[in-house]
């Protein structure tokens, strides 16, 4: 192999997925969060593409609520994932993307709830089942 046929390879591999470029919100959406799993590293050109898309379907978008969509993107893969992806999800529901809300609701589910904060009231405790 030269460096003419590898450079080819190199550069499909860093062109962003088709159904975040060209498919619907919710396919780029659910592409976008696969590669926050499995490939890190893309996920935040792929997470652009897709809010590009977003604004593409928006037309008429105010910036603020554009900025607020790429933060609460950029927020899925941070500390505070659950509340971004909260955010991005009533963001998706206030203009009628209820398909792409139920991706984050379906990602948010696989994440399971959240953690309980210290000094935080609990339910009462669980009585131990032998195993």
């Amino acid at each position: 192999m030269t460096v003419h046929t590898v450079t080819p390879i190199l550069a499909a591999r860093d062109r962003l997925p088709s159904a975040v470029t060209h498919g619907r919100l919710e396919h780029g959406l659910m592409v976008c969060l696969g590669l926050l799993a499995s490939d890190p590293e893309r996920f935040a050109p792929a997470a652009v593409g897709w809010h590009a898309g977003l604004c593409a379907w928006l037309p008429g978008i105010e910036f603020s609520e554009s900025q607020a969509a790429l933060a609460a993107l950029e927020g899925l893969a941070g500390p505070n994932r659950i509340a971004a992806a909260r955010a991005l999800r009533d963001a998706c529901r206030r203009h009628g993307l209820d398909d792409v809300a139920a991706v984050l609701d379906g990602w948010l589910a696989q994440l399971g709830p959240p953690p309980i904060a210290p000094g935080a009231k609990q339910g009462p405790p669980q009585p131990l089942t032998a195993a």
